[in-house]
């Protein structure tokens, strides 16, 4: 973070929301639009569809960073957790919380521009995402002590998961310009909060008693899970949204992501971590 004043997306970067054309999801990163149900639907409501797939990606990446991350990191910050952690990782976390409060404000500032063109359009409500529910209940289910931990691990998770996420977004050539420079600026922070919650898991991690340890690597893979499983709930509202009926929306998303893929597309995803906690 020695550089994070001229580098950091919201000491350097240019307004990104302005530059932005188009807000189409590219269709790779919109399984329902190869399903047969869905690509017999005209264009108009398949662009919807597109459209609305930023938009829940917007409002994931803004109560992740509001809800989830800074929570944690306002924490840190502000030394209130039993391990002690040095002033330099606590300054950092400063740094972090400011970034992630300028991710959050972009996010819904396109949000907002998405909705005024949409506002009669049910696919567009402003809902908790499913992680957050999947995540609560993970850490829920625990003493103090156990949440405390688990809260910490699920940012930890969140911060070494995004990055991938975020740099194969940046690489799609039918991304519009400015959705792209946006997710690029994004991209390049998280790079810097994935080494710091990396190291946190490393500093932490010799200090954590056999039960704390035990308690983490259980619940690994359902975090894992709880990121990166689709969002049946929105992804069926917005089905709806374009005609389908909801046999026919939760038959698409039965066929388009069964278990078996969902459960190894984010063993895949957490590559790093899982090797992270090997180390």
């Amino acid at each position: 973070f020695k550089n994070w004043d001229t580098r950091a997306s919201v000491r350097s970067g240019p307004q990104r929301v302005n530059e932005v054309k188009s807000t189409l999801f590219p269709e790779r990163f919109v399984p329902v639009l190869s399903h047969r149900l869905v690509q017999q639907l005209d264009n108009k409501s398949r662009e919807l569809l597109q459209e609305a797939a930023l938009y829940r990606f917007l409002n994931f990446t803004h109560k992740l960073e509001l809800l989830v991350v800074n929570t944690v990191t306002a924490n840190i910050a502000l030394g209130r957790y039993n391990t002690d952690f040095s002033n330099e990782i606590r300054l950092d976390a400063h740094r972090i919380y400011t970034d992630e409060a300028y991710h959050a404000l972009f996010s819904f500032e396109l949000m907002q521009k998405i909705k005024e063109r949409n506002i009669s359009c049910s696919a567009f409500n402003e809902d908790i995402p499913a992680f957050v529910r999947r995540t609560q209940n993970i850490v829920m289910q625990h003493d103090s002590n156990g949440r405390a931990l688990l809260e910490l691990l699920t940012v930890i998770v969140s911060e070494m998961l995004i990055t991938s996420t975020l740099r194969e977004a940046t690489n799609v050539p039918d991304l519009d310009h400015g959705v792209s420079a946006m997710i690029t600026d994004h991209a390049k922070d998280e790079a810097r909060h994935h080494a710091f919650y990396k190291q946190v898991l490393l500093d932490l991690w010799p200090r954590l008693s056999d039960r704390n340890r035990s308690l983490a690597l259980t619940h690994i893979h359902s975090l894992l899970m709880a990121y990166t499983a689709p969002d049946n709930d929105a992804i069926a509202n917005e089905l709806q949204a374009v005609g389908l009926t909801i046999d026919q929306a939760h038959q698409v998303i039965a066929e388009t992501y069964d278990p078996r893929s969902v459960s190894e597309y984010a063993i895949a995803c957490g590559g790093t971590i899982l090797s992270t906690f090997e180390e």
